[in-house]
């Protein structure tokens, strides 16, 4: 989720269907529009190596989720196809090209924007990663860990864990594999 709107990105808005309805207005103008939606890329990264999953915790002084952990994720820019703004994405916030990049779903999300959802895999090693300025920790973090940190208290974006849970049951189902399930058991 991006926070700080460039005055100078211009952005599609779309009806509750996921349909163009306003184009190219600029993004810092979105939410001036109700019952139009931002359309986001949202990717569940994966890394290809050790199955962790990538994370970034969101600035203390966001306006959105401030000091959440969450996916990588953004605005999808006027005219740009959301494949392409989910790949930029992960670019942009961790520094990583998806070796796969699956579509799990599309629709409206707990923060009243149009989510496109995304199941990707890396490639990319820990001391690989380069995010944005902004994030207090862009990290690989194991399923187990984080699920145990969820319990004691840390917080995250809504949706959190349903896009985690609906984006490995996108990789399973079409046979993307790793050095672990993607439930964190180990490969024989």
């Amino acid at each position: 989720m991006t926070d700080t709107a460039d005055p100078c990105e211009l952005v599609d808005l779309v009806d509750r269907e996921g349909r163009p309805t306003l184009q190219r207005i600029p993004r810092d103008t979105a939410d001036d529009h109700p019952g139009l939606y931002l359309p986001i890329a949202l990717v569940v990264v994966m890394s290809s190596i050790t199955g962790d999953l990538l994370v970034h915790q969101r600035s203390s002084a966001s306006d959105a989720a401030p000091g959440a952990v969450d996916h990588v994720c953004g605005a999808i820019q006027s005219g740009e196809p959301a494949d392409v703004a989910a790949r930029r994405e992960a670019r942009e916030e961790a520094g990583v090209a998806l070796d796969v990049l699956l579509p799990v779903c599309a629709g409206v999300n707990d923060y009243g924007r149009y989510r496109h959802l995304y199941a990707g895999v890396t490639r990319a090693a820990a001391g690989d990663l380069a995010g944005e300025a902004g994030a207090e920790h862009l990290g690989y973090e194991p399923l187990t860990q984080l699920v145990g940190d969820a319990k004691a208290g840390r917080v995250f974006v809504k949706g959190f864990f349903d896009d985690l849970a609906l984006a490995v049951r996108k990789l399973a189902a079409n046979a993307v594999r790793g050095p672990v399930s993607w439930t964190g058991e180990a490969r024989s």
